[in-house]
């Protein structure tokens, strides 16, 4: 959803402080009850797998999904075998926040992701990004899982101020952060973020 740091053609990054490390649970104990999984009522978010690559792949490649995206035209299989272990090691480093969405009856499938980024612990501040299969579009799944998010941020992280970047014609993704409380802010330079062809110029939104 975010154009920003060049990872998936999507996030933007900077990173000034340490988030708590999520440290690997015994592997006797409950999975969506272990450190690093965040549960809601129909949802499990988790860590990727190197086994999300397909998904992964099948998520930022669908129509639907990378139209709004620049550079998933060009987006392969192995761009996304590569993503993973990326991911991986940022938030082993504490680097970032990253989550698998996959529904409570099937933890194993991707569904899509959400995703903390460019946190600024002084004025606690972060990005949200988040992609959702259209199948699973609205059911009010990914408003669950943002919600789920955002209290994670807020409790773990102190976060009181959260940013979110789409293009302007992004009609599902603008009515979603309207529904979390998110504010038009501004549109951002097309020197920064070139206009897209079929999306629009990049806007902020803030919440």
């Amino acid at each position: 959803m975010s154009d920003s740091l060049k990872l998936s053609d999507n996030h933007r990054l900077l990173i000034r402080y340490t988030i708590p490390t999520l440290e690997a649970p015994p592997t006797d104990q409950p999975q969506e009850s272990r450190p690093g999984y965040i549960r809601t009522a129909r949802l499990l978010l988790r860590p990727i797998e190197d086994t999300d690559a397909p998904a992964l792949f099948a998520l930022q490649t669908h129509p639907d999904v990378a139209r709004y995206q620049d550079g998933r035209k060009r987006y392969e299989l192995q761009d996304a075998i590569d993503f993973i272990p990326t991911i991986q090691s940022g938030i082993r480093n504490n680097r970032w926040h990253y989550w698998a969405i996959a529904l409570r009856d099937a933890p194993d499938a991707l569904i899509g992701n959400i995703s903390l980024w460019h946190i600024v612990p002084e004025d606690h501040v972060a990005e949200l990004g988040f992609e959702l299969l259209p199948a699973y579009h609205r059911q009010g799944l990914m408003l669950e899982a943002a919600q789920a998010t955002l209290q994670y941020a807020q409790a773990q992280l102190g976060i009181i101020r959260f940013e979110a970047y789409t293009r302007a014609r992004n009609r599902a993704s603008i009515g979603l952060l309207r529904r979390l409380g998110f504010a038009f802010d501004s549109c951002v330079d097309e020197e920064i973020s070139p206009r897209h062809e079929e999306g629009g110029e990049v806007v902020l939104y803030t919440y």
